[in-house]
């Protein structure tokens, strides 16, 4: 079972909640797709810089003590990621002073097409080069304050597998009541079978978020910013060639992450 729930201001003494019937805003954050390379180097690589921001993030390259690496080791380890690959990339870690940090890139391309270009890097300045030779090279692609025309959502995925909630009515009102606690702002896709649902929060405040879904047991999945269009525009087939000519070169520069766009139903 799915639900919904759109969470309202409330107060210490006013805890109240909107149960929203409409269009889930889910629907559309799983409607934004990065570039789908199914390449094991590509993949390997995204976990490794991962790993990596773990480890900054925890001043801890020990998995054992780094309970985010700890995961984020197992998942690589699914995508069949050498133990040997793994080991290697956690030693170089270890001695490597200059931290890696996330920028965005924003563009437009074939005249409607927005795009906000996710990279992590130690080097922005050569990143900065290799866009701009990016957009010299695709013609019908420039640099565009665009940010304004998508929102930034903080995203998290939970689970509650040791839940005491009897009935997928006690497992909502569980996790909305927690939320509301949380200062999350919506609750969406609650599936009592998997004992799991997804939190939009303010971006600004997603580590204090999930920091109090911890203390309330709650197992974080997955948490990310993301970048959802305001409005979104149906492509044709020139534009849709330009798109893919230019998210080519994107994914090819060094520390590639993902693309937001304003296209309807990318995939």
């Amino acid at each position: 079972m799915i639900r919904q729930i759109n969470l309202c201001a409330v107060t210490s003494c006013q805890r109240l909640f909107v149960r929203n019937a409409g269009h889930s805003k889910w629907v559309n954050i799983r409607h934004i797709k990065a570039a789908k390379d199914q390449e094991k180097s590509v993949v390997f690589m995204k976990y490794a810089r991962a790993m990596r921001l773990a480890v900054q993030e925890k001043n801890q390259p020990d998995p054992a003590l780094n309970s985010k690496l700890a995961s984020l080791i197992a998942e690589a380890l699914k995508k069949n990621m050498p133990m040997a690959t793994i080991n290697k990339n956690l030693e170089k870690f270890k001695n490597q002073q200059v931290q890696i940090k996330k920028f965005h890139f924003e563009l437009k391309c074939a005249n409607r097409i927005f795009l906000i270009a996710e990279y992590y890097t130690e080097n922005l300045t050569g990143l900065k080069q290799n866009m701009n030779i990016v957009t010299r090279k695709e013609v019908k692609t420039q640099q565009s304050n665009c940010k304004h025309m998508f929102q930034e959502i903080g995203i998290i995925q939970i689970s509650l597998p040791d839940t005491t909630a009897k009935s997928a009515s006690e497992f909502e009102d569980k996790i909305t009541e927690d939320a509301i606690e949380c200062d999350a702002q919506e609750v969406d896709e609650i599936n009592f079978d998997e004992k799991s649902a997804i939190i939009t929060c303010n971006p600004e405040y997603i580590d204090k978020v999930k920091g109090d879904l911890l203390k309330r047991n709650y197992i974080i999945e997955n948490s990310e910013v993301i970048f959802i269009p305001e409005s979104t525009i149906e492509i044709n087939e020139e534009e849709r060639k330009n798109y893919n000519s230019l998210l080519k070169r994107l994914t090819q520069l060094e520390g590639f992450e993902k693309v937001y766009s304003n296209i309807e139903n990318i995939e």
